[in-house]
């Protein structure tokens, strides 16, 4: 088997985990919302939220392409928020890392269509990891 067709052999699984991941994070971050100190920092947990969202609806997409089929709903538990300090510097780790994982993914896709969704992903990730930061530090 060629490394495109083992890449491919995965990928619907590693979607749906994504799909999981994406939508956790973004009901986690609508319920960080809540516990914004101002009302700026209270829109750019939201904003993340939408981005998390869209990435999810994104991973939805491509995996009904590669598949010809919908991804079954999953059922997810309600995120459970540490308080606020602890919930950004988890989510700093969290943003990174993600980061990592789709560029990584980015870099294996062996078509521009993967690339792009893996890189542009990867980007948003980063910039939500960045701007954490700024909320941990209390710059606005």
């Amino acid at each position: 088997m060629n490394d495109c067709a083992s890449y491919y052999t995965g990928l619907p699984a590693r979607l749906l985990e994504y799909i999981a991941d994406e939508t956790s994070d973004s009901l986690y971050y609508q319920e960080l919302a809540r516990a914004a100190r101002d009302p700026r920092t209270r829109e750019l947990l939201l904003e993340f939220a939408r981005d998390e969202a869209g990435h999810a609806t994104n991973f939805r997409q491509s995996y009904r392409q590669i598949t010809g089929m919908e991804a079954p709903l999953q059922k997810l538990q309600p995120p459970q928020v540490p308080d606020y300090c602890e919930a950004i510097k988890e989510r700093i780790i969290a943003e990174s890392g993600d980061l990592v994982k789709y560029g990584e993914e980015s870099v294996c896709a062996p078509e521009r269509e993967l690339k792009d969704l893996f890189y542009l992903t990867s980007l948003v990730e980063g910039k939500h990891g960045l701007r954490l930061t700024t909320m941990l530090c209390g710059v606005r």
